[in-house]
């Protein structure tokens, strides 16, 4: 179901498009593109960010056409994540777009399924989360809507849905009105999948009052005809769902117990099956038997519930098994390259530091001790002097800290002191309490915090031109935040990402799990760094 929802959500942001001259709308009608090839490749988070980073510049261009639709999109990202409380925010910020719209822009998304969509991801929203008075007046926006403007392929879609919402809120015999339309309108338009939900739903409806035997059912003998056509995994867990529910009533264990192995054995099903859903599906199980059964049923339905339930359970807990194996294999994996990563650079840096005191420093003491002999000026020795003191430094800067003899504080203010006037700058360090033990920061990450400090002051300095650089570390019990502020202008934002330095900086970060969040303003910038121990 989320699967179908977030396609259909995403799907719908090109089927419409007015044109504008401006090249920023160009622009953004072909991200929005770029939406739609991510939802049909599958990679349904990524649409989901894009989604987002677009809303903003729709929002700032006043495109409340294209506002709705990222909206739109953004929420069937959450449904798909079960996120169900913020989908419900995203598309309540929806509806109040659309009754912004100007009577034109109202009536062009009209003439497209734009508008029922979010009325339909609203009522099924609403539903999940238990508000049916909400749920079944959004179901009727919708299919008010789509009886009004739309052709048999968006009635073949919303129509079932719209019945099976209705169902679930305890209407059968207003669903079952929209059901068969449905049923009708998806044969039209050849759309075998939604018609075999419309007559599942109508199965349900038919067997489940009580009307026919199962086996009479003509809707479960539609349903069956149906079900080779369908390829989609969604419309099958839902006939092979409702057919296992009627077993059940009809106190047929063994036909129910096959029905729901061949749901299972669907991969969207499997996805359905998160802790969440299974608790659900336990408190609607409770519900319905409380209202349908008598005692004695109940006891029996208990039992045979109890048994799928479990079957349920266990297959649930091992695709949440497989889950958490897989995610932490990648974990391990990207830990191990960012360790590989961090190790090879202190390498190199050891290597020029070595490079640079051992040659280069040396070899200029030599040119001036030989140039003294020879009776150079003064400005000239001056002039070389500095060039070896500048050299040294560059070299104590890169070789790693000797933390083992002395803290983190006491390493940063050593440097800070080496480097404080560097290009006519103020450099200041202050550590909070006077007191903070920092004996119990680890070499490993107090090593990293260094090295991330060394990179934000050289950053500010190559780009900003600051008259003060302010570096602090405070400690509150196992909280450590380190911050490095200047005053100097704020560089340009990049429009390809960030540059070596800061991606370093957040490789250092995430190597000793640490937040790295850079703050700009017009007149300053501040990179702060936190870490629990």
């Amino acid at each position: 179901m989320r699967r179908l929802l977030t396609l259909f959500g995403i799907a719908t942001c090109l089927w419409f498009a007015t044109p504008v001259a401006a090249d920023q709308r160009r622009v953004l009608w072909e991200d929005i593109n770029e939406i739609y090839k991510l939802g049909e490749k599958g990679e349904y988070d990524s649409a989901l960010f894009k989604a987002n980073d677009l809303l903003p510049i729709a929002i700032d261009q006043n495109q409340r056409q294209v506002t709705v639709l990222l909206l739109n999109t953004i929420g069937t990202g959450y449904r798909y994540r079960n996120m169900d409380s913020m989908a419900l925010k995203v598309f309540t910020l929806a509806e109040e777009c659309i009754n912004e719209l100007t009577q034109v822009e109202l009536h062009q998304l009209e003439e497209t399924p734009h508008i029922i969509n979010i009325y339909i991801n609203l009522a099924e929203v609403c539903k999940d989360l238990k508000r049916k008075n909400e749920s079944l007046r959004y179901a009727m926006i919708a299919a008010h809507k789509t009886e009004k403007n739309a052709n048999h392929g968006v009635k073949g879609t919303v129509f079932p849905l719209v019945g099976g919402i209705l169902l679930e809120n305890g209407k059968p015999k207003e669903a079952e009105h929209y059901l068969r339309l449905g049923y009708q309108s998806a044969l039209a338009s050849h759309q075998p999948g939604n018609a075999l939900v419309a007559a599942s739903h109508l199965m349900t409806i038919e067997a489940g009052a009580g009307r026919v035997p199962l086996e009479d059912c003509q809707w479960k003998k539609k349903a069956d005809q149906l079900l080779p056509q369908v390829k989609d995994d969604y419309p099958k867990g839902i006939y092979y769902i409702a057919l296992s529910h009627l077993h059940i009533e009809a106190g047929e264990l063994k036909e129910s117990k096959d029905a729901i192995g061949h749901a299972m054995e669907l991969d969207n099903v499997k996805r359905q099956m998160t802790p969440e859903n299974t608790k659900k599906m336990l408190r609607n199980i409770e519900e319905e038997k409380k209202e349908q059964y008598t005692e004695p049923q109940r006891k029996r339905i208990q039992l045979i519930s109890a048994i799928l339930i479990l079957v349920l359970i266990l297959f649930a807990c091992y695709i949440i098994w497989q889950s958490y194996r897989r995610r932490k294999l990648a974990t391990q994996t990207a830990q191990q390259m960012t360790e590989q990563y961090i190790e090879g650079l202190e390498q190199e840096r050891s290597r020029m530091a070595k490079e640079l005191h051992d040659g280069v420093s040396n070899q200029l003491l030599a040119v001036e001790m030989k140039l003294n002999a020879d009776g150079l000026t003064e400005q000239t020795r001056q002039l070389l002097t500095e060039s070896r003191e500048r050299i040294r430094q560059v070299s104590h800067a890169l070789m790693p800290p000797e933390f083992s003899r002395n803290t983190f504080a006491e390493v940063l203010d050593h440097y800070i002191s080496s480097i404080n006037g560097a290009q006519g700058c103020e450099i200041t360090f202050d550590a909070t309490p006077a007191d903070a033990s920092w004996d119990e920061l680890p070499q490993e990450t107090a090593l990293e915090l260094y090295r991330i400090v060394q990179e934000a002051i050289g950053n500010a300095l190559k780009h900003a031109d600051p008259s003060l650089i302010a570096v602090g570390i405070k400690k509150k019990e196992s909280h450590i935040t380190v911050t490095v502020s200047n005053d100097g202008t704020p560089p340009p934002q990049k429009a390809s990402g960030d540059g070596i330095g800061s991606r370093t900086m957040q490789e250092r970060a995430k190597s000793i799990g640490a937040t790295l969040t850079p703050v700009t303003t017009p007149y300053s910038t501040t990179l702060i760094a936190e870490l629990n121990l």
